[in-house]
């Protein structure tokens, strides 16, 4: 089966079963989230298990982080479909694997091996979107890709928190979605084939490291930024309005719905902007969001912060993955779709190991300080950036 062969179901199904595959990223942690406190309780004979419980947590980001590249390698070598399929299975393996342990240790290294196979699907994902479709097509899929990383995190939480009302285990159960997709995977997806005969008469352009590292240096700096946001808000919220934390999930929801409307309209965007135009639109809409955060003391304030963030989070990730799509040859696709996955979550795990020191170091008081110390910081790499589209034909990132 090729594209060229496909009948409009089978497109549309093929489509899907990416999507789907991809809202693995949010599965990942969004189905546990509410049941932290109960499995704390659960495990209250443990030495530290408020320490485990957020190691279990936040493991499967760091195995991302780290195994990402390798697994994007894995995936040029072997093939996208097949580690596509195997890493599927491996996922629910893994993922449910937690119902049946009774050690924090045991789980937690259940949820190292999911944080790997989550590297291989999310990479394999990407790389078949950026395979399977060009042009315009290939921003639609990745502006749809962060539609359904959002929507799939407002499900999984949902039905996370739902699970966790009848046992702290039940929400593992969610683990086994991954399953469903296996079948029409195997069906529908094919493998892209490079023409040997064509790599041996023409030489393939080289990865132009250049602008790739100054790309996953601005998209690692944005999500790092971005992350403060769940880590401190609360706080802020709790110190204003004495929210409690059900209400602080609502709250923070409406980012993440106002990120996923962000993303809906990326195509629309690229229409009429370059790539570096939008990373200096994401990183000045954060600056402001920030602004609003450090200076909230109504509702509207924290509401209008949170739209803001949410152009900044539901723009960068579909603007990354089309330009790394563009910039890399086909045969090293894999590899740098996982750098730039490595990337987004080695920024997500190292928020609070920058935060903190930092906090310190400048004796920054209170959330509000915090918010407005880094809406400043932000602002200054956002000038840098407008600096370098004005001043340069050639723009910074290209």
């Amino acid at each position: 089966m090729n594209k060229a062969q496909d009948t409009p179901i089978q497109a549309f199904i093929r489509k899907a079963i990416l999507l789907l595959g991809i809202t693995l990223l949010m599965l990942l942690v969004m189905n546990i989230s509410p049941a932290l406190p109960i499995i704390q309780e659960a495990f209250h004979d443990h030495s530290n298990p408020k320490l485990y419980v957020m190691i279990l947590f936040t493991i499967p980001s760091l195995a991302l982080g780290i195994f990402s590249p390798i697994c994007g390698k894995f995936v040029d070598i072997v093939g996208r479909k097949p580690t596509f399929i195997i890493s599927l299975i491996v996922y629910a393996i893994s993922g449910t694997a937690p119902v049946f342990l009774n050690s924090l240790e045991e789980i937690i290294i259940s949820r190292f091996i999911l944080g790997i196979s989550t590297a291989t699907i999310s990479t394999a994902t990407m790389t078949l979107m950026t395979d399977y479709y060009t042009g315009k097509e290939r921003e639609v899929m990745m502006s749809l890709k962060s539609v359904f990383v959002g929507l799939g995190g407002l499900v999984f939480l949902i039905t996370g928190g739902i699970l966790a009302h009848y046992s702290w285990r039940a929400p593992f159960f969610l683990d086994l979605f991954p399953l469903l997709l296996v079948i029409p995977a195997w069906i529908f997806l094919y493998e892209p084939k490079i023409e040997k005969k064509q790599l041996d008469k023409h030489t393939l352009p080289p990865i132009p490291w250049k602008p790739i590292v100054r790309l996953l240096a601005v998209t690692f700096f944005i999500k790092m930024m971005i992350y403060i946001v769940p880590m401190k808000l609360p706080f802020l919220l709790k110190d204003i309005f004495e929210t409690p934390p059900g209400t602080n999930g609502v709250i923070l929801a409406f980012g993440t719905v106002s990120s996923t409307i962000a993303a809906f309209f990326f195509p629309n965007v690229r229409k009429y902007a370059s790539h570096h135009q939008i990373f200096t639109v994401c990183l000045f809409s954060l600056a402001i969001g920030f602004f609003c955060f450090s200076n909230a003391t109504t509702y509207p304030e924290i509401f209008t912060g949170l739209i803001f963030l949410g152009i900044a989070f539901g723009w960068t990730v579909p603007n990354a993955s089309v330009l790394v799509a563009e910039l890399t040859p086909l045969q090293s696709r894999g590899f740098m779709m996982g750098i730039l996955t490595s990337c987004l979550f080695m920024g997500q795990f190292l928020t609070p190991f920058v935060v903190y020191p930092i906090e310190s170091i400048c004796g920054l008081e209170g959330e509000c300080g915090v918010f407005g110390f880094y809406s400043y910081c932000i602002f200054a790499v956002a000038l840098y950036f407008l600096y370098k589209a004005i001043t340069k034909k050639q723009t910074y990132l290209q």
